[in-house]
């Protein structure tokens, strides 16, 4: 006998079924099988704490498999810790702490990742623009100090009172 409900919000008829599902993070994929409430479409369906646990399950163990990732990534583009966080973003300990898994990359290092994980060569690029960078803001702190500003005078400072009005 099948079991049937109805979806308390769009009172669509559930079945009881599992599914496929993908459960993701970051580049990191698993394919689960959910047990859930669900209509013969695709749209919303229901679940408990112990449908979700195999999906829960498979989410903590790729997120503890992701530092072993960025570190194949880094050893691949044959990259130091310290000038991979340089390149990639996230400062010079950064990729020790990605690695260790105390910190995970943002959105945008996991994609840049990513994409030098498939195009290894696109390395040079990135190399080329970080040193270019460093050049010009190099070039700047070099111009300041050739030309220090005049020191402009400042009106004497008021005295604010707990309401932000000047005493």
């Amino acid at each position: 006998m099948t079991q049937t409900r109805v979806h308390p919000e769009t009172g669509k008829q559930l079945t009881r079924q599992t599914r496929k599902e993908i459960v993701s993070f970051g580049p990191l994929k698993r394919e689960v099988e959910v047990q859930g409430w669900y209509p013969d479409d695709d749209s919303d369906s229901l679940h408990t704490g112990a449908d979700l646990r195999q999906a829960n399950a498979a989410y903590k163990a790729l997120r503890a498999a992701y530092p072993d990732h960025v570190k194949q990534i880094r050893k691949k583009l044959k990259l130091t810790q310290e000038k991979a966080g340089l390149l990639i973003g996230g400062g010079k300990r950064a990729f020790q702490k990605y690695e260790a898994g105390t910190l995970f990359p943002s959105d945008a290092a996991m994609g840049l990742l990513e994409i030098l994980n498939q195009q290894p060569d696109m390395i040079g690029i990135l190399e080329t623009m970080r040193s270019q960078a460093t050049l010009k803001t190099e070039g700047w702190a070099h111009d300041a100090q050739m030309s220090p500003k005049r020191a402009k005078p400042t009106a004497p400072a008021q005295r604010v009172g707990r309401r932000g009005v000047a005493a």
